[in-house]
């Protein structure tokens, strides 16, 4: 097997490969370090060229100020999960009292921040006209009058019900004395991707805190504006003890492969 400085072990050549993998990583270092950035990529797909032109992240890059560059993508993905699963935990240590009042509290802040919200609303919606988009879209992204006060509704009805954490979902007596319960619990984190429908935002996020749970979401683009506003009110009313990195939202489709990977936190 091929080494590069004791630092980088290639794998075996491939049945048609041609080799030298150590004599282009050498090329791509020595580029980069006269202050020419060098992408390493593979050639099986015809199109991987253009994508590295148009910035795409595949392959790999040489760039000689790379050492200081901030946290990568993937580092971040994985700081929001975590911060979403640390307070998922304070969630869960809340009585079932307050975890009702937090959507309570985020039903009268949707309805008190109506006018902003719908808005931003009707900027998507003028965006998706003028793009072309189709009217089943357009009638999905658009929030209609009176939908902020029924998602409002909503919120209360599911924060007066039942509680669904620690209810007993089965009991098996093993010996005399000792009983077997199986409950319910949260589940820690979760990832939801849906389309571009600002309101599956608000009953998702609500359903995750009634169960407990951080949450990471990631809408469509055409709800980009929608989206941050609604985001932007559920977690203003989310107390400090909490904490808003309970809810948090994705804005890139590139963040969404790093996501998948974090199923240790997810």
């Amino acid at each position: 097997k091929e080494k590069y400085e004791g630092l980088i072990t290639f794998g075996d050549k491939s049945r048609v490969g041609r080799g030298g993998m150590t004599a282009k990583v050498k090329a791509a270092v020595y580029s980069a370090q006269a202050g020419i950035p060098v992408v390493i990529t593979s050639g099986c797909a015809p199109d991987n060229i253009i994508k590295v032109l148009n910035g795409e992240r595949i392959g790999t890059l040489f760039h000689r100020d790379a050492n200081t560059w901030g946290p990568s993508g993937a580092v971040g993905a994985r700081d929001m999960a975590v911060a979403a699963r640390e307070s998922s935990r304070q969630l869960q240590a809340m009585s079932p009292g307050a975890r009702s009042k937090i959507l309570l509290d985020i039903a009268s802040a949707l309805e008190a921040n109506e006018q902003n919200i719908t808005v931003e609303n009707e900027a998507d919606v003028a965006a998706a006209q003028q793009a072309g988009y189709e009217k089943s879209l357009i009638s999905r992204l658009a929030l209609k009058p009176g939908k902020i006060s029924s998602l409002a509704n909503s919120i209360r009805v599911l924060a007066n019900m039942e509680e669904p954490i620690g209810h007993v979902l089965n009991r098996t007596e093993i010996a005399s004395g000792f009983v077997l319960e199986k409950k319910s619990s949260s589940l820690g984190v979760l990832l939801v991707i849906f389309e571009s429908r600002p309101d599956a935002l608000v009953q998702i996020a609500s359903l995750a805190i009634r169960s407990g749970n951080g949450l990471l979401l990631k809408g469509g683009k055409e709800a980009r504006r929608s989206n941050a506003a609604l985001h932007k009110v559920i977690t203003s009313a989310i107390p400090e003890n909490v904490g808003q990195k309970l809810i948090g939202l994705v804005t890139s489709r590139d963040e969404i492969p790093d996501l998948l990977k974090l199923d240790d936190v997810i």
